[in-house]
């Protein structure tokens, strides 16, 4: 690790430097996080289930076949809502799901 040799900087500026530095990344991270949208949101394998009107099972079907597209976190598997929708319209075009 390099050191760094701060000269003619006081405390109180320095404090000043680290918490304007902090507060743009920050900003930065706060923009990312709320450009998220319903769509994108991640519902579990029992929330997806209610959403389509089926079983646990079935989505557990219809990820292995390929119907919908997971996402792991960890050993946790995630659906993303707009995806869902999507694969809900090819669903019922196929003949699947609630009517």
């Amino acid at each position: 690790m390099e050191s760094i040799l701060l000269t003619q900087v006081t405390p109180v500026q320095f404090e000043q430097l680290i918490s304007e530095a902090v507060g743009k990344k920050l900003e930065e991270f706060k923009k990312i996080f709320t450009h998220t949208s319903s769509n994108d949101k991640l519902l579990t394998r029992k929330e997806s289930a209610k959403f389509f009107g089926v079983s646990i099972s079935t989505i557990d079907n219809w990820r292995r076949e390929g119907k919908i597209i997971p996402y792991y976190i960890g050993s946790k598997v995630r659906f993303k809502r707009g995806e869902l929708e999507q694969a809900m319209v090819k669903l019922k075009n196929d003949g699947y799901g609630r009517d």
